[in-house]
């Protein structure tokens, strides 16, 4: 155990929220001092739009223009019409739909709080602007928010990476609630006025995670 998660002499520490699976994981990146309240496996919203162009790395950006541009000969094969049209359906139809009921998962731009740390999970995968399917885990301590990489197995330790951190008192949950029915969904407000949805992986880490950020 290192020093940041010693308990005072003679007394115990309450363990921290959330699974204890991904405890040790993030005790790798404890700073001296600080401790862990809590973590959470989860995903973004599944709802939050895709990466904007400007906000690709370079190369992937001249990927896209050279597809802009001789994409017409693709579609003179007949069956890209029809995975075309499905992945309409799928992409635009369906999300459309489902935002009707959704209650919104994002507000402030791209240059926001909320903006920047959408962009750093889009781009801390292999490859942008999905990233690793949107999967991520999300701790507090006694000092920040972090965000970090998560692998799609569950209950198995690994080496996980910072995505981003924000500093003590520069966020909360959002006040405003969001439906009932989207059980394992924790939103996320932060200084600038700007919040995030996060989707936990099971409904009871809502509660767990809401009560240390309160």
């Amino acid at each position: 155990m290192s020093t940041s998660q010693l308990p005072p002499e003679g007394a115990s520490a309450p363990a921290p929220a959330g699974d204890a699976w991904l405890h040790p994981v993030v005790a790798a990146h404890l700073r001296p001092g600080e401790t862990l309240l809590a973590a959470a496996p989860g995903y973004l919203d599944g709802l939050l739009p895709a990466l904007p162009r400007e906000y690709l790395p370079n190369l992937d950006r001249e990927a896209g223009g050279l597809e802009r541009a001789f994409g017409f000969l693709v579609w003179l094969w007949p069956p890209t019409w029809f995975q075309a049209a499905a992945e309409w359906v799928e992409n635009r139809v369906y999300p459309a739909i489902r935002r009707k009921f959704h209650g919104g998962a994002w507000s402030g731009g791209w240059e926001s709080t909320a903006g920047r740390l959408l962009v750093s999970c889009y781009l801390s995968g292999d490859r942008p602007p999905a990233g690793l399917s949107t999967r991520i885990a999300l701790a507090v301590t006694s000092h920040r928010l972090l965000l970090l990489t998560c692998t799609r197995v569950h209950d198995e330790p690994y080496d996980a990476q910072v995505i981003a951190e924000l500093p003590h008192g520069t966020y909360r949950r959002r006040g405003e609630p969001h439906p009932a029915r989207q059980r394992c969904r924790l939103d996320l407000e932060f200084g600038d006025g700007s919040w995030l949805a996060f989707e936990l992986s099971r409904p009871e880490l809502v509660p767990q995670l809401a009560d240390v950020l309160s």
